[in-house]
């Protein structure tokens, strides 16, 4: 009997585990079916509504028009306006030069910009540094007039960055010549011409300019012709090139003066007796020092990848000195080993070679060559 027992609980024990489970699996599945009937009504319902929706019409920008703040953006080209036979004077009153930068190859200009026409630009960043074809550091408005004729002059103190041909090779007896346009391309294809203003109160370079290192040389304006690239149509604009230059002897003091005065002390130091020689090696790598580290000075202020006029002298005072140290070199050894018309001959050929080399290779590093 007991063993009957245990069959039975063996088989319904299962069962017993099993029931629960469908019966959940029962309730979630009648749950689902009273859910599918509104989820398809609102199917249906949603389908009908899209349906008896009318097609709605193409955005307005279709039909060529714009609403709201969207008609304000220029989303067409409008077409240029005719001004041909149209010209706006100009003139520039240069008033400093605050940097010349020989690595960015560019300088900044301070002035006054005078326009004389029916229409003048106005005095903001954007528009003076689209006319100038730079950067525009400052633009304010100076003075606003009518003239008698009709026409409106308008006078701007600007202060702008432009790229130009900046070439220190020949540093530090350069010149450098800052030439700038006025024109806006945007006005050259509708036909307006900038003519320079030859008035000196006007366009010119004030008296009272002060550039650090450089000197005013001379200043030039006019109107010039060209022809635009792409289009090929001619169009005039106001050019103005400013030409500057180190001063000659101060730039020979300041950047060669003191490394002549330790070539010159080598030079001394050839007429020390064979028996001082080893004095007279320490005084020209004494001056080998003294020298790499002014060129090294210089050229980091410079800063430029190509050599300059400075850079070659440099070149010229270390082989001078290299030819000095070599004749002391063999003159010592020839000394250690008691040769003593070795050691004469080498001190008579020092005394020859060392300046006539140092002389020759300077002079030509100093020439205008490449």
């Amino acid at each position: 009997m007991t063993e009957r027992r245990s069959a039975w609980w063996a088989w319904l024990a299962p069962l017993a585990v099993i029931a629960p489970l469908l019966a959940v699996a029962g309730t979630a599945h009648a749950e689902e079916e009273k859910a599918a009937p509104h989820a398809g009504a609102s199917a249906s319902a949603s389908a009908e509504a899209h349906a008896e929706k009318p097609a709605e019409k193409p955005a307005d920008k279709a039909e060529g028009t714009m609403k709201g703040s969207a008609e304000d953006e220029d989303t067409t080209v409008a077409a240029h306006e005719d001004r041909k036979g149209e010209s706006l004077d100009v003139g520039f009153m240069v008033t400093g030069v605050t940097k010349i930068d020989a690595v960015k190859e560019t300088f900044e200009l301070e002035g006054v910009v005078t326009f004389i026409g029916k229409k003048v630009p106005k005095c903001d960043k954007a528009k003076i540094g689209k006319l100038f074809d730079g950067e525009a550091k400052k633009a304010e408005m100076v003075e606003e007039k009518k003239n008698p004729d009709g026409t409106l002059q308008r006078q701007c103190k600007i202060g702008v960055e432009i790229v130009g041909d900046i070439n220190v090779k020949r540093y530090p007896f350069d010149s450098q010549v800052l030439e700038f346009q006025i024109s806006d391309p945007a006005d050259a294809l509708e036909g307006l011409e900038y003519h320079v203003i030859k008035d000196p109160a006007h366009t010119g370079v004030l008296e009272t300019v002060r550039i650090p290192g450089w000197e005013v040389a001379a200043f030039s304006a006019e109107s010039k012709k060209s022809k635009e690239e792409g289009t090929g149509e001619e169009d005039v604009k106001a050019e103005f090139r400013l030409e500057v230059k180190r001063p000659f002897f101060a730039s020979f003091v300041k950047g060669l003066l003191a490394v002549i005065f330790q070539l010159m002390v080598t030079m001394i130091a050839i007429l020390l007796p064979v028996k001082n020689v080893t004095n007279r090696i320490t005084m020209v790598t004494g001056a080998l020092l003294a020298i790499a580290a002014t060129h090294n000075t210089i050229s980091g202020s410079l800063g430029v990848p190509y050599l300059t006029t400075a850079d070659k002298f440099f070149l010229g005072c270390y082989f001078s000195l290299l030819i000095n140290v070599m004749l002391s070199v063999l003159m010592l050894r020839a000394d250690n080993k008691k040769d003593e018309a070795k050691a004469n001959g080498l001190y008579k050929t020092a005394l020859i070679v060392v300046p006539v080399a140092s002389i020759i290779t300077l002079v030509v590093a100093l020439l205008p060559i490449g």
